[in-house]
């Protein structure tokens, strides 16, 4: 029995256990997390560098859908992808549009595409941008929707994305998320390492043209004459620029200080001898004068009358109300706009200077929504007020409407 005592003994009391002594483990070092930054505003979008351009399907007035990629070819290419049409955005295009003028004699191509969720609204605004910017190489429409092709990669925080390519392969792609004049000086600069330099005197123009000219003489006369034609219709256009920009100045000033925007209400004694319309009006007629467009007092109907207009059985309140309902539309907040509107209502117009304001106009309002609807209610307001020429009138509606315009001479 003593050795069943010896077992019990040793099981029941407690026994010194020998701890293990932990072993150290090397602390590992935490994985780096790779953060994109935010570099002068851009940050990586589109392709990576070395890849093979991929097809890019598009929507082109007058030729509808094409592939970008076989236009391109082996050409070297600069892409800009508009993923957000503001005006931070419209100095980049109209950048590249003069980029693009200048090298027009080379190979070098140059195309932005806009990218829409919705394709018939971003036809829509395709045709209104294409209308009034007037660029060399149309802006075109993605028809893969609102995140662009795939295969491009395009950061969805960037409001544009460029891609510069030479021999069907990416150089570089760089995304924008606050675009501007500023970008234009690198934009050049990539340009100039992508196709070279532009010549600066003549004999450096044929050395780089020469073997590109066509041999045949009257194939060469042809692309002369073109060349003199696109010459003359530039020089016309800064002309017009200029004129349009000397009588804008002219009006501003002549306006008098205070002066209410077109449409506002204001009683006839506070009438400003100078009228909206640019017209002058000796003070003894300033009472009784109507307004361009508007009809004769046999012509209006009872909810026509204008404020303060006193008739039998008629209050002065009850016939502002009337006017009041009449009146329909909302003066312009943008201050491009309300002075533009000055121009499209002057009295004085041509139709041609009209047709120049109300491009300008459609340029302004295609920077934004905001912008497309004080331009909207504007144009409604020049339609109830009857403002401006007819052919003023025809553009308005035109807009309101959502129809292209008719050209001038076709019953306007």
């Amino acid at each position: 029995m003593s050795w069943i005592a010896a077992v019990l003994v040793a099981t029941l009391l407690p026994q010194e256990v020998e701890t293990p002594t932990p072993t150290k483990r090397p602390t590992p070092t935490p994985t780096p997390t790779v953060v994109l930054a935010d570099q002068g505003g851009q940050r990586p979008s589109g392709p990576r560098t070395g890849a093979a351009l991929e097809s890019l399907k598009v929507f082109e007035l007058g030729r509808g859908d094409v592939d970008l990629r076989a236009d391109i070819g082996q050409r070297s290419a600069v892409l800009c992808f508009v993923q957000v049409l503001d005006r931070n955005v419209a100095p980049i295009l109209r950048g590249l549009d003069d980029i693009d003028r200048e090298r027009a004699l080379g190979d070098l191509v140059v195309r932005c595409i806009l990218i829409s969720g919705d394709r018939s609204e971003g036809e829509r605004r395709l045709a209104a941008v294409n209308g009034s910017l007037r660029m060399r190489s149309p802006l075109v429409l993605s028809t893969d929707g609102a995140e662009g092709p795939g295969a491009y990669a395009l950061d969805k925080d960037c409001r544009a994305t460029l891609v510069f390519v030479r021999d069907a392969k990416v150089v570089r792609s760089t995304g924008l998320l606050d675009p501007g004049r500023q970008d234009i000086a690198w934009i050049r600069d990539e340009v100039q390492k992508l196709d070279g330099p532009l010549p600066k005197n003549e004999e450096e123009w044929l050395a780089k043209l020469e073997t590109k000219m066509p041999s045949d003489v009257g194939t060469l006369r042809r692309e002369l004459v073109k060349a003199w034609v696109a010459g003359r219709r530039l020089e016309e256009r800064v002309a017009q620029l200029e004129a349009d920009l000397r009588r804008a100045q002219n009006q501003a000033a002549r306006a008098p200080r205070g002066e209410r925007m077109a449409g506002e209400q204001m009683p006839p004694e506070r009438m400003p001898p100078e009228r909206m319309q640019g017209e002058r009006m000796p003070p003894e007629r300033m009472q009784g004068e109507r307004m361009q467009g508007e009809r004769t007092p046999g012509e209006r109907t009872q909810g026509e009358r204008t404020p303060g207009e006193r008739t039998q059985g008629v209050t002065p309140a009850e016939g502002e109300a009337r006017a009041a309902v009449q009146r329909e539309g909302a003066p312009p907040k943008d201050e491009q706009l309300k002075t533009e509107l000055r121009a499209f209502i002057a009295k004085t117009n041509d139709a041609a200077t009209t047709d120049r304001v109300y491009e300008r106009i459609v340029e302004r309002a295609a920077m934004s929504a905001d912008l497309q609807g004080e331009a909207r209610e504007m144009f409604r307001l020049v339609l109830s007020l009857g403002y401006g020429s007819e052919r003023a009138r025809h553009l308005a509606q035109s807009y309101v409407d959502g129809k292209r315009p008719e050209k001038r001479g076709a019953g306007r």
